[in-house]
C-alpha cells in the first residue's frame, strides 16, 4: 500500500494526513487515512536493486552510442539513372533500340525495357557504373527478379533495398557479438542501435562492418557522446 500511494504523498499540503479512496475486490469502497511519513519511503526503506536500477539506467542513457542505417540519396540515383539512359542513347551496340531505363520513386524501383537478355545484362552493368560515379553502392539493388516477356521486349524491375530489415539486423548483431567488443545492440525500426562505454569502441564497429559482407550499404547516424 505504502507505494500505491507515492504519488499522492509528494504534494507537501499534505504533510500530515492524506485521505485516499480505494477500490477493493468486488467493488467495495473504503476510505483509509494514511500518514505521510507510511507513504513516501525513506532512503533507507528503498532497496538496494532499486538504487542499483535506477544508476544503471542513467549510465546508458549518458553511454555513447550510434545508429546503423541503410538509407538511398534518390537524388543522387535519379541523376545516376538519367546518365545511364542517355549513354545507352549514345552506344553504338545500342543503335536503333527502343530501350527505356526510368526510376519509380514511389516503389523504389527501376524498370528497364530492351529488346533481349544480353543488353539487360549491359545496361546493369551501366546503371552500376552511373551509381558508383555518383557515390552510391550499387549493393542497395537487388537484381533477384528474373526478367519477363513485354510484347517483343524483355522487362525487368530491379528493386532497390533501403532499411535494415530484421534479417539484416539479426546479422548484424551477431557479427558484432562474435567479435568480443565491449558494446550493446538493439534492433529498432529499419535500424541498429549500438552502445558503448567508449568512443574509440564504436569506431571499431564501424570498421569492422565496414569490412564485413552485410549485403547492403549501411550508413552511420545520430551520433552521440
Amino acid at each position: 500500500m505504502r507505494w500505491l500511494f507515492y504519488s499522492c504523498a509528494k504534494d507537501k499540503a499534505f504533510q500530515n494526513e492524506i485521505e485516499c479512496d480505494i477500490s477493493l475486490y468486488k467493488g467495495i469502497y473504503q476510505k483509509l487515512s494514511w500518514k505521510t511519513h507510511d507513504l513516501v519511503p525513506s532512503c533507507k526503506e528503498t532497496s538496494g536493486r532499486t538504487k542499483h536500477f535506477c544508476r544503471k539506467t542513467k549510465h546508458r542513457n549518458n553511454m555513447p552510442s550510434f545508429d546503423i542505417v541503410s538509407k538511398i540519396d534518390i537524388q543522387k540515383l535519379d541523376n545516376s539513372i538519367n546518365s545511364a539512359s542517355k549513354e545507352i542513347s549514345t552506344r553504338y551496340d545500342f543503335n536503333n533500340s527502343k530501350t527505356t531505363v526510368e526510376l519509380d520513386k514511389k516503389t523504389l524501383e527501376i524498370h528497364v525495357l530492351t529488346e533481349n537478355d544480353m543488353r539487360l545484362k549491359t545496361i546493369e552493368g551501366i546503371i552500376i557504373g552511373r551509381m558508383v560515379k555518383q557515390g552510391l553502392d550499387s549493393t542497395c539493388l537487388d537484381f533477384g527478379k528474373e526478367l519477363y516477356a513485354s510484347g517483343n521486349m524483355v522487362k525487368k524491375d530491379i528493386k532497390l533495398k533501403e532499411g535494415v530489415d530484421k534479417e539484416t539486423g539479426k546479422k548484424i548483431v551477431k557479427i558484432i557479438k562474435d567479435s568480443g567488443m565491449k558494446v550493446q545492440t538493439s534492433i529498432m525500426d529499419q535500424q541498429v542501435r549500438v552502445t558503448g562505454k567508449k568512443i574509440d569502441d564504436l569506431q571499431k564497429v564501424m570498421s569492422l562492418l565496414d569490412a564485413s559482407n552485410i549485403g547492403i550499404p549501411l550508413q552511420y547516424d545520430n551520433f552521440r557522446s
